[in-house]
């Protein structure tokens, strides 16, 4: 089965590309030369997208209670562009698979937005450089994108497996690998090595996400990062829409990261606002 999937994911014609416009308005943002006219231009020409954009600039979570913002280019003045992108990848990849009776799509992408909070939090607390805070987030946001990419090839297989999945202390990832030789870290992985330019950090995160320990360097630190808050926000009941055995986060972990009891309850109730950011976000 692993062999088959593989061909699929490289023979599919219509399997998920990341919107030209994400990828427009990712590269806009990282030119030292590009503007917010130019940027808000880009936006604009997806209604939907400059809405919701619009609509976050004024939430409470991104800035709002203040003056209201009326304008496209006062939305994305307020927000910043490390935000901005983070909302317009989730808001895009959230639309990709559209919907599906396999898995949960809300409480998926609930879950996928809290998990990149929290990663990305972490990545602060534990003293990240730059370019890690926003791999941080974009690898929490796709760790479980390989769930989808499953109830995509194969549907039908994929169903059936949740529908037999064994309710003992196995995880998600482990019974995957024995039913098709393949667990979604690694499939998701994959998948957006063909068909998104995203950066190779990213894409090893994800692979490595329930193993951070088989990569080194940087792409080690925020798989592990991954790894850690996708327990925590199994931990807190923000899981993937799939109710099976979920790998936990022990409390006994917040020492050996070396976060103060302050640190650890603001992280705690970062992951608590995040659930309801997701909410904000994925709404509409």
């Amino acid at each position: 089965m692993r062999d088959k999937l593989l061909e699929l994911l490289s023979e599919k014609n219509d399997l998920r590309a990341l919107p030209e416009l994400v990828l427009r308005i990712d590269a806009e943002m990282r030119d030292e030369k590009s503007d917010i006219l130019t940027i808000a231009r880009l936006i604009e020409t997806e209604p939907a997208l400059a809405g919701k954009v619009l609509t976050l600039s004024n939430s409470a979570y991104y800035g709002g209670g203040r003056r209201e913002v009326t304008n496209l280019r006062a939305a994305i003045t307020r927000l910043g562009f490390s935000v901005l992108r983070e909302i317009v990848y989730t808001i895009e990849m959230s639309k990709l698979f559209g919907e599906t009776e396999v898995v949960a799509r809300h409480m998926f992408w609930k879950h996928s937005v809290a998990v990149a909070l929290t990663t990305q939090a972490l990545t602060k607390w534990t003293g990240a450089l730059v370019h890690e805070d926003e791999a941080a987030y974009l690898s929490g946001l796709m760790h479980d994108t390989g769930v989808m990419v499953f109830s995509y090839l194969i549907p039908d297989e994929y169903q059936d497996f949740l529908n037999n999945i064994s309710e003992e202390e196995i995880p998600l990832h482990t019974q995957e690998s024995e039913a098709f030789g393949i667990d979604h870290a690694e499939l998701g992985s994959f998948f957006i090595h063909y068909n998104w330019r995203i950066d190779e950090s990213i894409i090893q995160a994800v692979r490595s996400h329930h193993s951070p320990l088989d990569v080194i360097g940087v792409d080690n630190r925020i798989a592990q990062l991954v790894n850690i808050a996708n327990g925590i926000c199994n931990s807190q009941g923000i899981i993937n829409g799939i109710k099976v055995y979920s790998e936990m986060f022990k409390d006994g972990r917040w020492e050996s990261m070396g976060l103060t009891q302050e640190e650890t309850d603001n992280i705690r109730n970062l992951v608590k606002d995040g659930i309801d950011q997701a909410e904000e976000l994925l709404s509409g």
